[in-house]
């Protein structure tokens, strides 16, 4: 038997946002035309053979990959969190609803998608957030204050598992 898939084991690469303790996440941008925002990601964990990261854009080489995304916001009103394609300009069609987090509210967008892609692509881990939202530095993650020295303040997270 020649046909080897059902021993290939995945490659699993988690891209993250990963910051010193007591470090904020940034104040959102606004943007009233709903305009793609980035989130920050700088660091990569595990197999990174099939992934490169360069400022905050990853870039993928044809294949099979399950993402698992997921980001805090704090206060940022009407918000919305994907993968965008910046090669082909389009968020990837598994993007979250709008969610509304209102003063003093914070909380962790979060997404699955299955994707195929049949040329190198670069992504980003994307948000969109509407008018009325309350300018804060907290406003992209509250930050970590355990002061260990192995803490680190994690802001964002691209777990992206390579299929095929």
């Amino acid at each position: 038997n020649t046909n080897m898939a059902h021993i290939i084991k995945p490659a699993v690469a988690i891209l993250r946002d990963v910051q010193a303790v007591g470090t904020v996440g940034g104040e959102v941008t606004d943007a009233m035309d709903d305009s793609v925002q980035k989130r920050t990601l700088n660091t990569i964990f595990g197999e990174s053979w099939f992934v490169t990261l360069s400022a905050s854009v990853f870039t993928l080489e044809p294949g099979m990959y399950k993402f698992n995304c997921r980001a805090p916001f704090y206060q940022t009103h009407y918000t919305t969190m994907g993968l965008y394609d910046v090669t082909n300009s389009a968020w990837v069609p598994a993007a979250t609803d709008r969610t509304y987090f209102p003063a003093g509210q914070t909380g962790n967008l979060a997404f699955d998608a299955v994707l195929t892609i049949t040329s190198s692509t670069q992504f980003q881990l994307g948000y969109t957030v509407n008018s009325g939202h309350t300018h804060s530095t907290w406003n992209l993650g509250v930050g970590q204050t355990y002061t260990a020295a192995e803490a680190i303040s994690v802001f964002a997270e691209v777990m992206i598992e390579k299929l095929k």
